[in-house]
């Protein structure tokens, strides 16, 4: 069956980025037209139905979804047998938010082996940042003022927005889980050559295939610093680094704006609200809390003004994340946490916000179920326990001295009575409880719903072992220790702009990296850490690899701190020795890493 279609577009609207290829000689023409589309704009049916499409809608979807910006017109994708009107690779058509793929590209992405979804997510990462940015602008004015001094000007303006195209389209794919470093060069080559792309054809419109290398190349190296900045934010956040994790993450956020950088700026105010706390007034740990240990460990600073200030300001980045997609759960989720911790340190409006709290945690819980619940299921479990917090936190004025109660029965060995005061508890605590099974229910190694569950059931909660030496002799990465690692003048990165006296420098070796955050002014304010890389064949001391599950790692290193929360899996952050394990979100061993301060 002949399908055609006409839809009208203006100049104005226009956009058309064929993977770093314009050719404004095919839609200038059509100005204030209507434009009669060929045919094969739309994929045949076989097409339409094949395989290929599967693949790489999913792919479009995945860098979809981790950008997460749903304010204006979401991009569509159009998987076809050919592109219309002389458009060839990928098109993107920004301010209409249409993103079209040739199959013929398709097949030479798969031609790259173990690249091929990288590869798909670099050209397809690169055309909806040309959409998010708004890099259209140019190609209108460009029929205005060609052959004039104006051309060039905006040529180098066009260059530039290639060049953000290359590395924030390989940022975003990055964040979605693909591998682009290194990729970007393998596709050029290969589209070149296969579209037979000569230097006489793009006729100073487009760079040669030598300069548009060397582009890829420096759009590369933006790329793997952007990577470092965000994975050094990561580990900070791990470490209990808050503050110098939020400059990292102001820094990238800079660069680069989505649901997940102001869902990650958020959950860093709520830690720095939670850090002015007493560890004698707050009972329960929270879903989003990073490190539950530490924080029950830490004694209170700061006045109620603070932390108020502080909560408000994780309630405001939480509400961004959410601006940029409504639909997004892990932003409910921890929205959720911080109404219910402004209800805990404002008394007077405790009801208000414990009630503000319950329902975003159970907006989340109806996302993640709506959209994908394998994928959300994280949230669903952290959802669950947030329920359970806020009803503990309920009961707090009743259960507290009925739990110091208990405490003085267990050391004076009053076990018959301590049994029916816990039993009285277990009761006061009901629904508090049944939340927190709910949650180990879909997990069993939810950690903060074992944590949370017993101390309501008045249980012992294992003491983590003290910090003892900097790093365990034993443990090396590569066979070098961290302690006899040093960093030179030529590993300062300075990419993204830090605060002053801020220095962040990074170290390769062949399967690991060295970061090291310092402060010039405070020669003690220093972090090291010695990463390894996902594909590292070596173990720990103790025969830890990478793909080993979570009970592997916890019966070689005994006593496991509470994990610290990531979209995709989580740390655990050892003191003694101090190891740093990431896991997935199927609790095996992603990576890990030894660290010094």
């Amino acid at each position: 069956m002949k399908i055609s279609l006409i839809i009208l577009l203006f100049s104005s609207l226009i956009f058309l980025s064929s993977f770093n290829f314009i050719f404004p000689n095919n839609f200038g023409e059509y100005e204030n037209e209507l434009v009669q589309l060929e045919e094969d704009f739309f994929a045949s049916p076989e097409l339409e139905n094949s395989y290929k499409t599967k693949i790489i809608k999913k792919v479009f979807a995945q860098l979809k979804m981790v950008k997460g910006d749903f304010r204006s017109i979401k991009p569509q994708l159009n998987f076809v047998d050919k592109i219309p009107n002389g458009g060839r690779i990928a098109v993107a058509f920004g301010k209409i938010g249409l993103v079209f793929f040739e199959e013929k590209t398709y097949d030479l992405c798969a031609s790259l082996g173990k690249d091929s979804l990288d590869a798909m997510a670099i050209i397809l990462g690169h055309e909806l940042t040309h959409c998010y940015e708004n890099h259209d602008w140019e190609d209108h004015f460009k029929q205005e003022f060609k052959k004039t001094q104006m051309d060039s000007v905006l040529k180098d303006h066009y260059m530039e927005d290639e060049i953000q195209a290359d590395y924030l389209g390989g940022f975003l794919a990055y964040s979605a889980g693909f591998h682009p470093v290194g990729v970007t060069k393998k596709i050029f080559t290969s589209l070149y050559k296969a579209y037979d792309i000569t230097d006489e054809e793009l006729e100073g419109d487009y760079p040669p295939l030598n300069e548009r290398i060397e582009i890829a190349e420096k759009s590369d190296q933006k790329l793997k610093a952007l990577i470092d900045y965000f994975e050094m934010a990561n580990f900070l956040v791990a470490l209990g680094e808050y503050e110098d994790a939020l400059v990292y993450y102001n820094a990238v956020e800079r660069e680069f704006q989505s649901r997940e950088i102001y869902n990650n700026l958020g959950v860093i105010a709520f830690l720095s609200a939670v850090e002015k706390i007493s560890a004698t007034q707050l009972p329960f740990a929270f879903p989003v809390e990073l490190d539950a240990n530490s924080r029950l460990s830490k004694g209170g600073r700061g006045g109620n003004e603070d932390q108020v200030a502080k909560l408000m300001e994780a309630i405001e980045y939480f509400e961004k994340a959410k601006t940029m997609d409504a639909f997004y759960p892990i932003a409910w989720l921890n929205l959720g946490c911080a109404r219910a911790l402004l209800g805990f340190v404002q008394d007077e409006y405790q009801d208000l916000e414990y009630d503000e709290g319950e329902l975003a945690a159970k907006r989340a819980i109806r996302l993640a179920k709506g959209e994908d619940p394998e994928r959300w299921k994280k949230s669903i479990i952290d959802a669950n326990i947030l329920l359970g917090v806020i009803e503990g936190l309920r009961i707090n004025g009743d259960i507290q001295p009925l739990m110091k109660e208990i405490a003085k029965l267990r050391e004076d060995d009053q076990n018959e009575e301590m049994t029916l005061k816990i039993e009285s508890l277990k009761d006061l605590s009901e629904d508090a409880i049944m939340y927190f099974d709910r949650a180990l229910k879909l997990d069993e190694n939810a950690q903060l719903a074992h944590l949370n569950k017993n101390k309501l059931e008045s249980k012992k909660i294992p003491t983590p072992p003290a910090v003892g030496q900097l790093v365990t002799p034993t443990e090396t990465i590569e066979g070098k220790k961290i302690v006899e690692l040093r960093v030179r003048k030529e590993n300062i990165r300075k990419d993204l702009l830090l605060k002053p006296g801020m220095i962040f420098a990074v170290k390769n070796f062949a399967k690991s990296q060295l970061f090291v955050n310092s402060v010039s002014v405070d020669p003690k304010h220093t972090t090291n850490l010695y990463v390894t890389n996902i594909d590292y064949d070596q173990t720990t001391h103790q025969g830890v690899k990478i793909g080993d599950h979570y009970d592997t790692v916890t019966e070689k290193y005994p006593n496991p701190p509470t994990p610290i929360g990531l979209g995709d899996g989580y740390f655990l952050v050892y003191r003694n020795p101090m190891l740093v394990f990431q896991f997935d979100a199927d609790h095996n061993v992603k990576r890990w890493a030894i660290y010094r301060r």
